[in-house]
């Protein structure tokens, strides 16, 4: 005969049971809301990595028009100034950090010079689009994998009797650590991230990177260009899912489910039990009266 104490303990069995199965399933929704979160946070730090990369190519380009400003007030394309453009040089060089050489460079000069940093045709080329009417080009990377490395900023200096006629260009040359410390806040915990330059022939060079390159595989999460140049950011996460993966949907689907059951059988199973031995005592006492 089927006794309270036994309902009793069927109930509560199911009970735990179901518990234990909401708890599953919370533990599961929450470890995948923390992995969400992460990956967040790692996209986060791609934004703020190319926000970084901005402020400094604005600072980059800030001082050279500062002192391709500076040139035309102190005629400093005229013969005989190689020692103001020198000395100049000097100053500016002493407060910002990664210049490695200024340049610079009278209209219709198209002469290279080997002198590290490497004055190129490529170099050359930013100056020539300039001259001939395209807006003064952005930041480029020039020599990428080579030693000499280095990224070009230009600054047009106007004449001042005419301020729509070119004297000449300020060239910067920038060691591309500038970039690279500006991306370093991706660690490989993050995923992967690239600076990347898009040539005119929509190749995509890379200036700087940080994180895991195992990550860079297939199409990036996110592409952030950077204001005002040819770059931009591209981010490919850690393999942890931005969203629930099927596979942690289909457990805590399962989990709930389960749930489910078990506190419908804890409700009607003692409610049967207790049926079934109200019915066993009812014949019972039948059979005495």
């Amino acid at each position: 005969m089927l006794s309270a104490a036994r309902i009793a303990g069927s109930t509560a069995a199911l009970m735990v049971l179901a518990v234990a199965c909401a708890g599953a399933g919370a533990w599961l929704l929450t470890d995948d809301l923390q992995r969400g979160a992460q990956q967040r946070h790692a996209a986060s730090s791609a934004r703020l990595a190319a926000a970084r990369v901005e402020a400094l190519v604005d600072q980059y380009r800030d001082a050279a028009q500062r002192l391709a400003a500076r040139s035309t007030r102190l005629d400093l394309l005229a013969a005989g100034k190689t020692a103001e453009r020198n000395a100049l040089a000097t100053e500016l060089a002493s407060t910002l950090p990664h210049v490695l050489k200024i340049r610079w460079i009278a209209t219709g000069e198209r002469k290279t010079d080997p002198e590290p940093p490497p004055l190129t045709y490529a170099c050359l080329d930013l100056v020539n689009r300039s001259e001939t009417g395209e807006p003064v080009p952005g930041p480029e990377l020039h020599l990428g994998n080579d030693p000499s490395a280095h990224i070009d900023v230009l600054a047009r200096i106007a004449d001042p009797a005419n301020r729509a006629k070119s004297l000449g260009h300020v060239l910067l040359s920038i060691d591309p650590a500038m970039a690279r410390t500006a991306v370093a806040a991706v660690s490989a915990e993050d995923g992967y991230v690239e600076l990347r330059q898009i040539n005119r022939d929509g190749q995509a060079l890379t200036v700087a990177a940080s994180g895991d390159p195992a990550r860079n595989t297939g199409e990036p999460l996110l592409v952030q260009p950077v204001t005002g140049t040819d770059w931009q950011v591209a981010y490919w996460p850690a393999p942890a899912a931005w969203q629930p993966s099927s596979a942690t949907i289909g457990l805590l689907g399962g989990a709930a489910a389960l749930a489910v059951l078990l506190l419908v059988l804890a409700v009607t199973l003692p409610e049967r039990m207790l049926k079934r031995a109200l019915s066993h005592d009812a014949t019972l006492l039948g059979t005495f009266f």
